[in-house]
């Protein structure tokens, strides 16, 4: 089956998310800027010498000049989105799923033990899961999904072209 694609008009609810994708988007980015020109003060304040200074102002400088261009541009990918009103569906076959495991450590705590002090770290776990169609992208999917599909089954993509949003992916017929 060769993969197909048409544009279809989005809905208010659609416009609604994407809107608030950029909202969310750009409160993270700034959140790092902040967070980064913090460190970078309390750093100075710190170890308060002209060199250090310097260092210090330029590492700001590329922190919000770099986030000052993400946000730039999923601005620009958003209201491009939500102008056209459209989103794109592509229908394709199943090729691959993945599914990535993230492990990160939550933090260190101190654990006595019966013959001393022992460290422990609590550790998370999260997967995220991927379809990747016949001749195109990976897409993300829900845990249920991912569970349900196998290469070869069709299914159906809704996406904003420009930023890339996946509002769904269904299956719509078994392989």
């Amino acid at each position: 089956m060769e993969n197909s694609a048409r544009f279809v008009e989005l809905s208010g609810k659609e416009v609604t998310t994407l809107r608030k994708s950029l909202f969310y988007g750009v409160f993270y980015t700034l959140a790092t800027v902040v967070i980064g020109l913090v460190i970078c003060a309390v750093l100075y304040l710190y170890l308060g010498n002209l060199l250090c200074t310097i260092v210090l102002i330029i590492i700001a400088a590329v922190l919000v000049l770099s986030n000052l261009a993400k946000i730039v541009v999923m601005v620009k990918n958003v209201l491009a989105d939500t102008g056209a009103r459209r989103k794109q569906v592509i229908v394709g076959q199943v090729e691959k799923l993945r599914e990535h495991v993230t492990e990160t450590a939550q933090g260190r705590g101190v654990t006595r033990a019966l013959f001393g002090v022992r460290m422990t770290t609590s550790t998370s776990i999260d997967s995220n899961y991927f379809v990747k169609i016949e001749n195109g992208e990976e897409y993300p999917v829900e845990m249920e999904l991912y569970y349900a599909l196998k290469p070869g089954d069709s299914v159906e993509i809704e996406l904003a072209p420009n930023t890339g949003f996946v509002f769904g992916v269904k299956k719509i017929a078994a392989g």
